[in-house]
């Protein structure tokens, strides 16, 4: 188990034989969240099974209002940014 601030967002590779993203804490910017999982989710990667991502929320909190903003934000980043050819990813 690894237990980073969000400065281990980047620059750690931990591809080969994680599967399991925890968010201990949250960010306003979905980007950010999905830098935290490509951290697991990348090339070379030789665990086996998908990547499973878990937030610790609890029920009526400001982490929880939060978490359904930055949902909503990723569902109008994935919205706006469908169309455009150059951010498209690749099967």
């Amino acid at each position: 188990m690894l237990i980073a601030s969000s400065v281990g967002q980047e620059g750690i590779d931990l591809q080969t034989y994680c599967r399991h993203v925890v968010h201990y804490d949250l960010e306003w910017d979905p980007a950010k969240l999905e830098q935290r999982e490509g951290r697991v989710d990348r090339h070379g990667r030789l665990a086996s099974g998908p990547v499973n991502v878990y937030f610790l929320l609890c029920r009526g909190t400001y982490d929880e209002r939060m978490f359904h903003v930055m949902v909503n934000r990723f569902r109008w980043h994935q919205i706006l940014l469908a169309n455009r050819p150059s951010l498209e990813r690749s099967p």
